[in-house]
């Protein structure tokens, strides 16, 4: 039986692994989960599949609370501030969310015996990231938001020396898609991703500003790693596996692809996206045809690029699970043409 506390389950990532974990008890799979958001970036939708609390991770006596109450055994931790342009400006803040407040909540893991944790970092805390990176990689962050992940995964570490909490730690880059039941999707509404903006060009009419295209790139414009966010949502679940079958901590790299000539410029993925994602700017579109929108320009540049393995160095955690179920839905660095 897992009995998971889910930080930032109303985010984008976090409703995923939600409806993951919600269809895995409804085939039999032994697992509680409650979703603990201040809804600061994240929304509800709709009704939320799990028991809900409203509230910051980084409240002692809210989490002490909800920990005496609910008596959980592990924690899947996606609650972030991840604005890397908002952390450069004030740093403090994105300080404060991703780090004080991680504390907080890993003191109260502690204190209620909480020996299972999965954290999403970030393929940002790689010296040279995007390029050939794997576990083996150098960690050296550039950015603030890079460096709380850093130090987040740091954190941990201490806290399985001193308290015996196991960790599965997730590095990755870009994530896309929408599930792919059409259950729920990106709003965009607080973010600046590239889809979310392809589609709202679609919508709208209006243009996408592609931010630098002086880049050694065949088009001058950067070249991004996707993941499927179904596959992130699959990979937080079969780190509370490997946790639980191993009984030690991992960290794993997911979805890198560039270092094989693949990944996509942004050039490349708008121009080919803005026939499939075409709307009449004029119409009304309901959220679940966003959805299939959505789905529609990501299955696309699946049908590019093929699919490849969810993790590149996915030995990790095979111990739980292949990788077969991974390459139908990830285009893990969409493989263009030249």
């Amino acid at each position: 039986m897992y009995k998971i506390l889910l930080t930032g389950g109303a985010g984008y990532i976090g409703r995923h692994i939600a409806h993951l974990l919600k269809k895995l008890k409804d085939n039999g799979q032994k697992i509680d989960v409650v979703i603990l958001d201040d809804l600061s970036t994240g929304d509800i939708e709709q009704e939320p599949e799990w028991p809900f609390v409203k509230g910051s991770y980084g409240d002692k006596d809210l989490v002490n609370d909800l920990m005496d109450k609910e008596e959980f055994d592990s924690i899947i931790h996606v609650g972030a501030n991840c604005d890397i342009d908002e952390g450069q400006r004030d740093p403090g803040k994105i300080y404060a969310n991703n780090i004080s407040e991680m504390i907080t909540l890993m003191d109260c893991a502690a204190s209620h015996g909480i020996k299972s944790i999965v954290f999403s970092s970030s393929s940002t805390v790689y010296k040279t990231y995007g390029m050939g990176v794997d576990e083996n990689s150098e960690l050296s962050p550039e950015t603030v938001y890079a460096a709380t992940k850093y130090t987040g995964e740091m954190i941990l570490r201490d806290f399985e020396k001193t308290y015996g909490i196991k960790s599965c730690i997730l590095r990755y880059f870009n994530v896309a898609g929408a599930a792919m039941d059409g259950y729920c999707g990106e709003n965009g509404v607080h973010n600046r991703r590239l889809i979310p903006a392809i589609i709202k060009s679609g919508i709208t009419g209006d243009p996408i500003t592609v931010f630098g295209t002086d880049y050694k790139t065949r088009d001058g414009s950067c070249v991004r790693d996707y993941i499927h966010v179904d596959d992130v949502a699959m990979a937080n679940w079969l780190g509370l596996q490997y946790i639980d079958k191993n009984k030690m901590a991992a960290a794993v790299t997911l979805g890198v692809q560039s270092h094989k000539g693949c990944g996509t410029t942004i050039k490349h993925y708008a121009a080919n996206n803005q026939e499939t994602n075409r709307v009449q700017s004029n119409s009304q579109v309901s959220e679940r045809a966003m959805r299939e929108i959505y789905l529609k320009g990501y299955e696309m540049a699946v049908k590019e690029g093929g699919a490849y393995n969810i993790m590149t160095t996915y030995g990790s955690l095979n111990g739980v699970h292949t990788s077969a179920s991974f390459e139908q839905r990830s285009a893990v660095g969409f493989c263009s043409p030249s």
